[in-house]
């Protein structure tokens, strides 16, 4: 989506009646979005929109990447982190889910299997 922010920032720039940057040839600033956010949720999708935010749906994004199974450093990328540690801490209980699923997997397929967990480290 980078390059088309780029160009509709141009755009912005040259033309400042441009509708989704701009609005009365000004920046529109978060809690102008906000507002009209909670808006449509409120009276297009009949929803207590107490919650909603930009930012809201912006987290509501990064679990569902982490859900469907998105690495942590790619996931980085996308959201614009500049270290995975901040990815990591953010999400933290999302990957914690999944690190006990994944870790349900290998308890029973060891079980199926009737194998024994063998430790390495002596």
């Amino acid at each position: 989506m980078v390059p088309i922010f780029k160009e509709q920032v141009k755009y912005t720039n040259e033309n400042l009646h441009n509708l989704i940057f701009t609005n009365n040839d000004t920046y529109i600033i978060t809690s102008a979005v906000n507002k009209e956010l909670k808006r449509i949720f409120k009276e297009e999708l009949n929803v207590n929109p107490i919650n909603i935010s930009s930012h809201c749906l912006r987290h509501t994004y990064g679990t569902r990447c982490i859900e469907a199974g998105m690495t942590a450093v790619v996931l980085q990328r996308l959201m614009g982190h500049k270290d995975v540690t901040v990815t990591l801490n953010t999400y933290t209980s999302v990957f914690n889910k999944f690190k006990e699923d994944e870790l349900e997997k290998v308890n029973n397929y060891l079980n199926n299997n009737q194998l024994n967990f063998v430790n390495c480290s002596n």
